[in-house]
């Protein structure tokens, strides 16, 4: 018989375990997108002071990539130390398609019949339905224009599972701490090479390419390898020095990101705009550290106490990432019917704040409709007579 890791013989139930503080992670990473999208049509992200600041606000893209990368990735790493099967491909599948594909071909559809999408009704019809949209910069802004993010994530549910049965098969037969290194070492190679193809798409050019998964590969990696050392440390947290410094202090883990995010703000081009290879690449980077520091509050000591998890704990924010999926689905396309119709000039001057007093409550509203009446649904679905357990930790 094989033998397991002796800190997960008296875990058998680790394979179901929920991150209580991750829906709100997901809240923050909304809250982002939306302060970077009201940001377009306000004109704030090119013309205002503080459009340093929202322009980098799409950093909530990366910290949905982060939050994927280990939720999903965990349930395999957890099966490659313990020497047990490997999540169900099957199971897995259902549970992807359930849990994404309804409520985006519900939103897709009524928003294109209003108020509008392009593309949607064309032609080409199946590059929108078929989450295909981040091959092409020209289908990037039709449909829904956010949607390239499914694009990106699709693809890597579809990698994932090939991704680990290959890294579970690299490092068979190791000790466990060889095992550790082995995967480590691999998702370290797999982020530089996507950091590099980026790098090559950024200097040739190749703008079809910037949004793809190879492209934008590197910040599941970081998601995975987090995943990696939650398993490793589960039950030992006090064993490590820097686990012990996030569970006593998880406020510095903050405060980095933040100090990291305004010099970079400062300090960098605006994005959506030109930007040298270096600034590209520094963007790139220092997103998938500044949302891997956001998440270790949640991933380590999760009821220690601190200031970061007072704040994800909040119940408000809970309920806000639980319908966060429905809100990024429905709230860019009307966005642009408030802003089209005049609603950044309610206050004179302040078209920022004006759009944000209008779209955030429209968008929780829709949002929560959504859920209830599509994504709840669908969710049951996913669940039925599939027990959690038989596919890992399935909280995304």
């Amino acid at each position: 018989m094989a033998r397991k890791l002796p800190f997960l013989e008296e875990l058998p139930a680790l394979h179901n375990r929920r991150f209580a503080l991750f829906d709100s992670l997901r809240a923050l990473a909304i809250i982002s997108v939306l302060g970077v999208h009201i940001g377009g049509p306000s004109g704030a992200n090119t013309n205002a002071w503080y459009g340093v600041l929202t322009s980098h606000m799409n950093i909530g893209v990366t910290l949905f990539f982060l939050i994927t990368g280990f939720l999903l990735y965990r349930p395999h790493a957890l099966a490659i130390f313990n020497k047990s099967a490997p999540p169900s491909v099957g199971l897995y599948a259902r549970h992807r398609f359930f849990r994404v594909v309804p409520a985006y071909w519900v939103a897709l559809t009524v928003l294109a019949a209003w108020p509008g999408l392009p593309g949607v009704w064309s032609n080409e019809w199946w590059v929108y339905y078929g989450f295909l949209q981040s091959y092409r910069v020209r289908w990037l802004f039709s449909g829904i224009p956010a949607a390239w993010f499914l694009s990106v994530e699709v693809a890597f549910f579809v990698l994932l599972p090939f991704l680990a049965a290959a890294i579970r098969w690299a490092v068979r037969g190791l000790k466990p701490i060889w095992q550790l290194r082995g995967q480590l070492a691999i998702l370290i190679v797999l982020g530089l090479v996507s950091l590099s193809i980026r790098i090559m798409v950024h200097v040739a050019g190749a703008n079809d390419y910037t949004n793809t998964i190879a492209a934008c590969f590197m910040w599941f990696t970081v998601g995975m390898a987090l995943a990696l050392a939650s398993v490793w440390w589960d039950w030992r947290e006090w064993e490590s020095p820097l686990v012990r410094l996030v569970i006593n202090h998880p406020g510095v883990c903050w405060l980095l990101a933040g100090g990291i995010f305004g010099v970079m703000s400062v300090n960098l081009p605006r994005a959506f705009v030109p930007q040298t290879v270096l600034a590209h690449s520094m963007e790139y980077i220092l997103y998938a550290v500044i949302a891997f520091l956001v998440m270790l509050p949640a991933v380590f000591g999760e009821n220690a106490g601190g200031f970061p998890r007072w704040v994800l704990a909040n119940p408000f924010l809970l309920w806000i990432g639980k319908i966060s999926y429905s809100i990024f689905l429905w709230h860019q396309p009307l966005l642009r019917v408030i802003a089209e119709r005049g609603g950044g000039g309610i206050i004179p001057g302040a078209p920022y704040l004006s759009l944000t007093i209008l779209i955030v409550p429209v968008s929780l509203g829709v949002g929560w409709l959504s859920y209830q009446l599509v994504e709840r649904p669908s969710l049951r679905l996913k669940d039925r007579r599939s027990p959690a357990k038989a596919c890992g930790h399935d909280q995304i």
